[in-house]
């Protein structure tokens, strides 16, 4: 099922200069080795109306990857989920990008930073217990700055869905996944790091 953060009601958009479409749609993911503290993020950008189509396997070779070092699960995931918006406003500067992204994830955390915006910025993103800085408080801020200016809608995936498109976007996402797995074992067994501790 689609677990559905708050919608943001959506404008036209165009995927380029030449194919006009009502959204983008973005799927994110990562693997990482923990104890080597490497691992690579990965996202898929497409028109969101290719979700109601049998477009799949045209678009399996448009995973785009990124080894990223000195990281951490969490980490990982909101530094690849802020990269893939950074080469999508990129890509997209023409274009009015503001509610016209849907960005899909089985990451809770990024999932859940919408709900804690108010008690981050409340207590300065700092540690109620340390009274420090939290770990990631530069990544948060920087995420809801992004969110600020897109306004974008995340939606968590979780479980098995036997509609079509819910169906296609497991299909997509699952592809996303297995890319960031497969660069990152190539990326282990290249450099003669093999350790088991992959998620």
């Amino acid at each position: 099922m689609l677990a559905r953060q708050p919608v943001n009601a959506g404008r036209s958009a165009v995927y380029n200069e030449s194919t006009t479409m009502s959204r983008i749609a973005l799927f994110t993911d990562v693997s990482i080795n923990t104890n080597l503290k490497i691992g690579f993020g990965a996202y898929l950008m497409i028109p969101e109306s290719y979700l109601r189509e049998n477009s799949y396997d045209l678009i399996k070779q448009e995973v785009k990857l990124k080894k990223i070092e000195s990281t951490s699960s969490t980490k990982l995931e909101i530094e690849t989920l802020l990269w893939s918006l950074e080469e999508l406003e990129k890509s997209h500067k023409k274009i009015d990008l503001y509610c016209n992204v849907t960005i899909y994830t089985d990451s809770q955390c990024i999932a859940g930073l919408p709900g804690r915006r108010t008690e981050l910025e409340r207590s300065e993103f700092k540690s109620s217990k340390t009274n420090k800085e939290l770990n990631n408080a530069l990544l948060y801020r920087r995420f809801y700055r992004v969110s600020d200016r897109l306004k974008f809608e995340i939606i968590k995936l979780k479980g098995h869905s036997k509609s079509m498109i819910k169906d296609t976007i497991h299909k997509m996402f699952s592809n996303v996944d297995k890319e960031s797995r497969k660069a990152l074992r190539a990326y282990l067994d290249k450099n003669k790091l093999h350790n088991k501790s992959v998620a």
